[in-house]
């Protein structure tokens, strides 16, 4: 659900270097499935470690993220930072909203029923 605003985001932070969309969504779906395979990987160490283990997955995937957006780009580090801001915000946002989505859509249900 967050991946066409993600999308989005990049496109138009980034739009004064001609880059297509299509080459846009090739950036963003390589962070994203960075992201879903680190996550993977160490997914079974959060039951044997500590819950802050996964906070500080989170933490450590934004530096690599900016650096692959300054990177792809070739941009500043200013315009990567903010870029990938946006682009966590369009992620929070969407899945606040998926959320609320299905609880309504469920909370619904049960009452129709």
């Amino acid at each position: 659900m967050a991946l066409p605003f993600q999308l989005l985001i990049v496109f138009f932070f980034f739009k004064k270097y001609k880059f297509s969309i299509l080459e846009c969504a090739v950036v963003v779906l390589y962070l994203e499935g960075t992201s879903s395979f680190a996550q993977a990987l160490i997914s079974p160490l959060y039951g044997l470690l500590d819950l802050s283990l996964a906070s500080l997955f989170s933490i450590a995937i934004i530096p690599y993220s900016i650096i692959v957006l300054k990177r792809f780009f070739s941009s500043s580090w200013i315009r990567a930072t903010i870029a990938y801001l946006f682009y966590y915000l369009a992620l929070i946002t969407s899945i606040a909203i998926g959320t609320i989505t299905v609880l309504v859509l469920q909370n619904f249900s049960e009452n129709a029923i």
